[in-house]
């Protein structure tokens, strides 16, 4: 059956080698390792080069002993000839020999030289999975997996850079779950947007089990630390009661104090408020005032719904024109809603 990764190795390294798989298999990463997958009564060097056909990657387990194999020459010979990935884990501070050289080229390199071991087996087996989840036939772009291992390193900001590529899907396969992994990581070093977005993950039930009382905890710690997306996410559950007692008063001071750090979400979701007079009273000209303050920060929403002021005339005299500009400016910014009422009026974006 294919793998995913082809383990390259001397068998002076055995005991990494074995324990990289061990890593890799627990994050239901298929791999390859020789003499393990060499089925009793196969030739060794058939399997091995049916073991790399199939794979996808190859972790080359890179030594002193490694520059010296004559068998890893040969291995890396046919994972160059089937144009596979090559991922050095350097496990010992000696230059590249020149024929390996040769195979490898500009590798994703991932250092393994100072202790633990496990903290570098965890970086690799993200990178793989970085690298599997890709979509298409090119390299992952390499500040992805440059980001990762800044997030490894400790570096808050890309934790919750790499959660937010895992949870909306930007160059790697959507995975709540890893995202939900880094924002936590994020939040517990006090990161303020980890903490916001690690509470909406414990909100929603992305990647872990939904707990609200623990999300409202996250959302006040992250709000200490005047994150205003936090703000508006916690008025939302007092609104309604999830995670805490129901209290309208509560969200609307949360929104409102959001609306004065200019947040954008909370510009755009009050006005709308205000303007169908949902928790708080109709009030157009709030609303109005609102919408053109988020459509300032480049709001879309904000953008449309003055739109439907002008269309519909409300806090203003009736203007199709005014409309049809506003909806055209949201439409740009690829808000559907605009694209679908200029279509209703006969117009296009």
């Amino acid at each position: 059956m294919p793998q995913d990764v082809f383990i390259s190795y001397s068998s002076k390294d055995k005991a990494v080698a074995d324990a990289a798989c061990a890593k890799l298999e627990s994050a239901g990463i298929r791999c390859w390792v020789a003499p393990r997958d060499i089925l009793p009564g196969d030739d060794w060097s058939e399997s091995i080069v049916r073991a790399i056909d199939s794979s996808r990657i190859m972790v080359l387990i890179f030594s002193g002993h490694a520059n010296n194999s004559e068998q890893i020459k040969r291995e890396l010979n046919r994972t160059v000839s089937k144009a596979l990935i090559i991922m050095p884990f350097r496990i010992e501070a000696v230059p590249m020999s020149k024929s390996l050289e040769f195979y490898v080229g500009t590798p994703h390199w991932l250092d393994a030289l100072t202790p633990p071991l496990e903290k570098h087996l965890d970086y690799l087996s993200e990178s793989v999975r970085l690298q599997l989840s890709h979509k298409g036939p090119d390299e992952l772009p390499q500040s992805i997996l440059t980001l990762t291992q800044k997030a490894e390193s400790g570096d808050t900001d890309a934790m919750v850079n790499v959660g937010l590529a895992y949870q909306q899907g930007r160059v790697v396969q959507q995975d709540y779950e890893a995202s939900t992994r880094w924002y936590r990581k994020a939040a517990e070093l006090g990161h303020p947007m980890g903490m916001n977005n690690y509470a909406y993950a414990l909100q929603e039930g992305h990647g872990v089990d939904s707990d609200p009382e623990q999300a409202v905890s996250w959302y006040e710690k992250a709000i200490a630390q005047d994150n205003t997306v936090a703000m508006s996410n916690l008025a939302g559950m007092y609104r309604n009661g999830s995670g805490v007692e129901r209290d309208v008063h509560k969200a609307i001071e949360l929104w409102n104090q959001a609306v004065e750090q200019n947040d954008r979400w909370a510009i755009a979701h009050l006005g709308y408020l205000h303007l169908i007079g949902d928790v708080v009273d109709v009030d157009i000209e709030r609303a109005r005032e609102l919408f053109h303050r988020g459509a300032k920060l480049g709001d879309e929403s904000c953008m449309y719904n003055i739109g439907t002021l002008y269309e519909n005339g409300q806090g203003c005299e009736r203007d199709e024109i005014q409309a049809v500009d506003w909806y055209r400016r949201a439409a740009s910014k690829g808000y559907a809603l605009a694209q679908e009422r200029l279509t209703t009026l006969g117009y296009t974006s």
